[in-house]
Protein backbone atom coordinates (compact mmCIF):
# COMPACT_ATOMS: atom_id res chain seq x y z
CA UNK A 1 0.00 0.00 0.00
CA UNK A 2 1.30 2.96 -0.84
CA UNK A 3 1.63 6.26 1.52
CA UNK A 4 -0.84 7.90 -0.43
CA UNK A 5 -3.40 5.19 -0.09
CA UNK A 6 -2.60 4.98 3.72
CA UNK A 7 -2.65 8.84 4.56
CA UNK A 8 -6.36 8.59 2.35
CA UNK A 9 -7.40 5.83 4.51
CA UNK A 10 -5.85 7.19 7.92
CA UNK A 11 -7.93 10.79 6.43
CA UNK A 12 -10.99 8.84 6.14
CA UNK A 13 -10.75 6.46 9.39
CA UNK A 14 -10.40 9.76 11.26
CA UNK A 15 -13.80 11.07 10.14
CA UNK A 16 -15.44 7.57 10.34
CA UNK A 17 -14.52 8.05 14.12
CA UNK A 18 -15.18 12.14 14.45
CA UNK A 19 -18.86 11.20 13.75
CA UNK A 20 -19.20 8.20 15.84
CA UNK A 21 -17.58 10.59 18.97
CA UNK A 22 -20.80 12.91 17.70
CA UNK A 23 -23.41 9.98 18.26
CA UNK A 24 -21.84 9.38 22.31
CA UNK A 25 -23.60 11.93 23.80
CA UNK A 26 -26.96 11.17 24.98
CA UNK A 27 -30.23 12.08 24.29
CA UNK A 28 -31.29 15.63 26.05
CA UNK A 29 -34.38 14.87 27.95
CA UNK A 30 -35.86 18.22 28.41
CA UNK A 31 -38.19 18.94 31.59
CA UNK A 32 -41.50 19.81 29.22
CA UNK A 33 -40.93 16.33 28.30
CA UNK A 34 -39.94 16.49 24.78
CA UNK A 35 -36.02 14.91 24.07
CA UNK A 36 -33.40 16.95 21.84
CA UNK A 37 -31.00 15.34 20.02
CA UNK A 38 -27.78 16.57 20.80
CA UNK A 39 -26.60 16.51 17.08
CA UNK A 40 -28.98 18.40 14.76
CA UNK A 41 -31.08 20.21 17.67
CA UNK A 42 -34.17 18.76 16.43
CA UNK A 43 -36.79 18.51 19.32
CA UNK A 44 -39.08 15.17 19.58
CA UNK A 45 -42.69 15.06 21.61
CA UNK A 46 -41.78 10.98 21.72
CA UNK A 47 -38.55 9.38 22.81
CA UNK A 48 -39.31 6.80 20.87
CA UNK A 49 -38.88 8.71 18.19
CA UNK A 50 -35.81 10.84 19.05
CA UNK A 51 -34.30 7.14 19.62
CA UNK A 52 -35.08 6.23 16.03
CA UNK A 53 -33.88 9.56 14.55
CA UNK A 54 -30.74 9.29 16.49
CA UNK A 55 -29.56 5.70 15.58
CA UNK A 56 -29.84 6.39 11.86
CA UNK A 57 -26.21 8.33 12.83
CA UNK A 58 -27.44 10.80 9.87
CA UNK A 59 -28.40 14.40 10.92
CA UNK A 60 -24.83 15.98 11.24
CA UNK A 61 -23.46 18.29 8.54
CA UNK A 62 -20.97 16.60 6.78
CA UNK A 63 -19.29 19.12 5.98
CA UNK A 64 -18.65 20.35 9.06
CA UNK A 65 -16.44 17.12 9.47
CA UNK A 66 -14.33 16.66 6.80
CA UNK A 67 -13.69 20.13 5.83
CA UNK A 68 -9.91 21.10 4.50
CA UNK A 69 -9.34 16.74 4.81
CA UNK A 70 -7.74 15.04 2.31
CA UNK A 71 -10.72 13.31 2.45
CA UNK A 72 -12.99 16.44 0.80
CA UNK A 73 -9.62 17.01 -1.60
CA UNK A 74 -9.82 13.36 -3.00
CA UNK A 75 -14.15 13.78 -3.27
CA UNK A 76 -13.47 17.08 -5.34
CA UNK A 77 -10.93 16.02 -7.23
CA UNK A 78 -13.08 13.13 -8.31
CA UNK A 79 -16.48 15.24 -8.88
CA UNK A 80 -13.82 17.63 -10.80
CA UNK A 81 -12.95 14.42 -13.34
CA UNK A 82 -16.65 13.30 -13.76
CA UNK A 83 -18.43 16.79 -14.15
CA UNK A 84 -15.52 17.93 -16.16
CA UNK A 85 -16.43 14.47 -18.23
CA UNK A 86 -19.62 15.81 -19.05
CA UNK A 87 -19.28 19.48 -19.13
CA UNK A 88 -15.45 20.36 -20.30
CA UNK A 89 -16.59 24.02 -20.34
CA UNK A 90 -17.71 23.95 -16.82
CA UNK A 91 -15.37 26.32 -14.21
CA UNK A 92 -15.23 23.73 -11.84
CA UNK A 93 -13.82 24.97 -8.40
CA UNK A 94 -13.45 24.01 -4.43
CA UNK A 95 -16.07 26.30 -3.79
CA UNK A 96 -18.51 25.00 -6.34
CA UNK A 97 -17.96 21.48 -5.50
CA UNK A 98 -18.72 22.41 -1.48
CA UNK A 99 -22.46 24.11 -3.02
CA UNK A 100 -23.02 21.66 -5.29
CA UNK A 101 -26.17 19.54 -3.98
CA UNK A 102 -23.70 16.35 -5.01
CA UNK A 103 -21.32 17.41 -2.56
CA UNK A 104 -22.15 14.76 0.26
CA UNK A 105 -22.27 12.27 -1.86
CA UNK A 106 -19.27 12.35 -3.19
CA UNK A 107 -17.81 12.47 -0.08
CA UNK A 108 -19.61 9.43 0.76
CA UNK A 109 -18.45 7.33 -2.55
CA UNK A 110 -14.66 8.78 -2.15
CA UNK A 111 -14.55 7.41 1.91
CA UNK A 112 -16.25 4.25 0.26
CA UNK A 113 -13.65 3.62 -2.54
CA UNK A 114 -11.04 4.67 0.07
CA UNK A 115 -12.18 2.06 2.56
CA UNK A 116 -12.62 -0.76 -0.17
CA UNK A 117 -9.20 0.24 -1.63
CA UNK A 118 -10.91 0.85 -5.19
CA UNK A 119 -7.66 1.74 -6.71
CA UNK A 120 -9.36 3.05 -10.35
CA UNK A 121 -12.44 4.78 -8.75
CA UNK A 122 -12.70 6.39 -12.77
CA UNK A 123 -13.21 2.84 -14.03
CA UNK A 124 -15.95 1.67 -10.92
CA UNK A 125 -17.95 4.61 -12.05
CA UNK A 126 -17.40 3.92 -16.11
CA UNK A 127 -18.42 0.14 -14.67
CA UNK A 128 -21.49 1.54 -12.72
CA UNK A 129 -22.55 3.38 -15.94
CA UNK A 130 -22.16 1.15 -18.67
CA UNK A 131 -22.30 -2.14 -16.97
CA UNK A 132 -25.08 -1.38 -14.37
CA UNK A 133 -26.59 0.75 -16.44
CA UNK A 134 -26.97 3.84 -13.72
CA UNK A 135 -27.34 6.74 -15.70
CA UNK A 136 -27.76 9.16 -12.97
CA UNK A 137 -25.55 10.61 -11.16
CA UNK A 138 -27.11 10.30 -7.60
CA UNK A 139 -27.95 6.65 -8.48
CA UNK A 140 -24.67 6.04 -9.67
CA UNK A 141 -23.52 7.58 -5.98
CA UNK A 142 -26.08 5.31 -4.19
CA UNK A 143 -25.61 2.51 -5.88
CA UNK A 144 -21.84 2.81 -5.91
CA UNK A 145 -21.23 2.59 -2.30
CA UNK A 146 -23.44 -0.60 -1.50
CA UNK A 147 -20.49 -3.63 -0.84
CA UNK A 148 -22.69 -6.08 -2.97
CA UNK A 149 -22.11 -3.70 -5.77
CA UNK A 150 -18.48 -3.60 -5.12
CA UNK A 151 -17.96 -7.46 -4.88
CA UNK A 152 -19.53 -7.22 -8.11
CA UNK A 153 -17.51 -5.05 -9.67
CA UNK A 154 -14.68 -6.89 -8.34
CA UNK A 155 -15.54 -9.90 -9.79
CA UNK A 156 -15.92 -8.14 -13.19
CA UNK A 157 -12.11 -6.99 -12.77
CA UNK A 158 -10.91 -10.92 -12.54
CA UNK A 159 -13.39 -12.17 -15.48
CA UNK A 160 -11.91 -9.36 -17.44
CA UNK A 161 -8.56 -8.87 -16.23
CA UNK A 162 -8.29 -4.97 -16.77
CA UNK A 163 -6.76 -4.60 -14.21
CA UNK A 164 -2.42 -4.56 -14.52
CA UNK A 165 -1.61 -7.81 -12.71
CA UNK A 166 1.81 -7.70 -14.47
CA UNK A 167 2.92 -4.80 -13.09
CA UNK A 168 1.56 -5.59 -9.36
CA UNK A 169 3.06 -8.98 -9.41
CA UNK A 170 6.69 -7.27 -10.46
CA UNK A 171 6.14 -4.65 -7.65
CA UNK A 172 5.09 -7.01 -4.82
CA UNK A 173 6.10 -10.79 -5.26
CA UNK A 174 8.09 -10.85 -2.74
CA UNK A 175 5.08 -10.50 -0.55
CA UNK A 176 2.65 -12.08 -2.35
CA UNK A 177 5.50 -15.54 -1.89
CA UNK A 178 6.04 -14.89 1.48
CA UNK A 179 2.67 -13.12 2.83
CA UNK A 180 -0.66 -15.41 2.90
CA UNK A 181 -2.83 -12.65 4.01
CA UNK A 182 -1.54 -10.39 1.74
CA UNK A 183 -1.60 -12.40 -1.07
CA UNK A 184 -5.03 -13.35 -0.36
CA UNK A 185 -6.48 -10.14 -0.06
CA UNK A 186 -4.70 -8.51 -2.78
CA UNK A 187 -6.45 -11.30 -5.15
CA UNK A 188 -9.67 -10.76 -3.30
CA UNK A 189 -9.54 -6.86 -3.59
CA UNK A 190 -9.19 -7.41 -7.67
CA UNK A 191 -5.29 -5.88 -7.19
CA UNK A 192 -3.76 -8.62 -9.45
CA UNK A 193 -6.06 -11.21 -11.10
CA UNK A 194 -5.79 -14.90 -10.04
CA UNK A 195 -6.32 -15.92 -13.57
CA UNK A 196 -3.45 -13.78 -14.65
CA UNK A 197 -1.12 -15.86 -11.76
CA UNK A 198 -2.73 -19.17 -12.79
CA UNK A 199 -1.40 -18.89 -16.48
CA UNK A 200 2.05 -16.58 -15.82
CA UNK A 201 3.35 -17.29 -12.03
CA UNK A 202 5.25 -20.64 -12.58
CA UNK A 203 5.16 -21.15 -8.35
CA UNK A 204 0.99 -20.40 -8.69
CA UNK A 205 0.06 -24.06 -8.03
CA UNK A 206 2.46 -24.62 -5.28
CA UNK A 207 1.70 -21.20 -3.85
CA UNK A 208 -1.88 -22.56 -3.51
CA UNK A 209 -0.59 -25.40 -1.71
CA UNK A 210 1.15 -23.22 0.83
CA UNK A 211 -1.87 -21.62 1.69
CA UNK A 212 -3.88 -22.33 5.35
CA UNK A 213 -7.25 -23.60 4.78
CA UNK A 214 -9.38 -20.88 4.83
CA UNK A 215 -7.18 -18.77 2.57
CA UNK A 216 -7.29 -21.40 0.31
CA UNK A 217 -11.03 -21.88 0.57
CA UNK A 218 -11.86 -18.05 0.08
CA UNK A 219 -9.63 -17.55 -3.10
CA UNK A 220 -11.62 -21.18 -4.32
CA UNK A 221 -14.61 -19.51 -3.71
CA UNK A 222 -13.84 -16.36 -5.29
CA UNK A 223 -13.36 -18.91 -9.00
CA UNK A 224 -16.81 -20.46 -8.33
CA UNK A 225 -18.55 -16.56 -8.19
CA UNK A 226 -16.85 -16.12 -11.20
CA UNK A 227 -17.87 -19.32 -13.39
CA UNK A 228 -21.56 -19.02 -11.50
CA UNK A 229 -22.03 -15.09 -12.81
CA UNK A 230 -20.90 -17.03 -16.30
CA UNK A 231 -18.50 -14.19 -16.69
CA UNK A 232 -16.26 -14.64 -19.52
CA UNK A 233 -12.49 -14.81 -18.35
CA UNK A 234 -9.50 -13.23 -19.95
CA UNK A 235 -6.56 -13.17 -18.03
CA UNK A 236 -5.50 -10.24 -19.43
Amino acid sequence: MSEDVKKQQASTLKIINDIDALYSVELKEMKNGTTVCPVCGKSFLKFWAAERHYEQKNCHKLRDVVKGTLTEMRAYQLYRDVIAETNPKARITMKTFIKSKFYNQFVRFSMFCTLHEIADVLTYLDWLNQIKKLTSLPMLLKVGIEEQTMREFRLFMHATGIMDSKKFFERFKDDLENDDDFFTRSIEKAKISIIWLAMNYDGFEERMKRLPIDYSNRLMELVNQIEENGLGINAG
